[in-house]
């Protein structure tokens, strides 16, 4: 077996290629009913969307077979947790049989690389609330839970964050504002009543998997 490695997105790496990565790494999910937007575009809408917001795509390797995916990009947050300048950290994904393997932690360690080198000190990702086992890779990996959002999605979301020169807050006072956010957001945005995204709601096929939880 090749030495898995984690680099920027070649040229040779179509989107096509990177989609059908994200529908497989996130189909345990999508069985659940958990559809994060990523998965709906076709290829053509992600190279658009990377595109357009000058965003960079990293991939695992294994051999010359793409194993997992992330994608990053600046973006301004006005929020008590960080005003100012982030990475933000999506479309990420690992192919069921190749998780537990350290692929996670490689994609994170290359937005953490491409961060630093932008001069920037905060990584921001969102989870899904029922998305248990992203949210537990994420924690290990130093995200912390901030705020839950209910954006234009079929479900409420947990932002994350991590700092790479320390946390400029108090545990506590994380908690607390953690907490307050889960109650005014659950108190506005009634289940079964979350705004959705316009136009995707259309179901992905779902072939159901028998991946342990292992590290995504």
């Amino acid at each position: 077996m090749a030495e898995l490695k984690v680099i920027e997105k070649p040229e040779s790496v179509s989107y096509d290629v990177i989609r059908g990565v994200l529908q497989e790494a996130h189909r345990e999910n999508i069985a659940r009913g958990i559809v994060s937007r990523t998965v709906t575009y076709s290829a053509d809408d992600l190279a658009g969307r990377v595109l357009s917001r000058d965003e960079k795509t990293f991939v695992a390797m294994d051999g010359d077979k793409v194993v997992g995916t992330v994608s990053c990009r600046k973006a301004q947050r006005k929020k008590w947790y960080h005003k100012g300048p982030v990475i933000l950290m999506q479309m990420i994904g690992v192919l069921p049989d190749y998780q537990g393997r350290g692929i996670m932690t490689g994609l994170v360690e290359a937005v953490v690389r491409e961060a630093r080198e932008s001069g920037l000190n905060v990584i921001y990702i969102d989870v899904a609330e029922r998305n248990t086992k992203m949210l537990r890779a994420a924690g290990k990996r130093g995200f912390v839970p901030v705020e839950l959002t209910a954006p234009h999605s079929p479900h409420y979301c947990i932002v994350m964050l991590k700092w790479l020169d320390g946390c400029p807050f108090s545990s506590v006072k994380i908690l607390w504002n953690y907490r307050k956010s889960r109650i005014r957001t659950k108190l506005k945005f009634k289940p079964g009543r979350i705004r959705r995204f316009p136009g995707r709601t259309k179901q992905l096929p779902v072939k159901t998997s028998e991946a342990g939880d292992k590290d995504e």
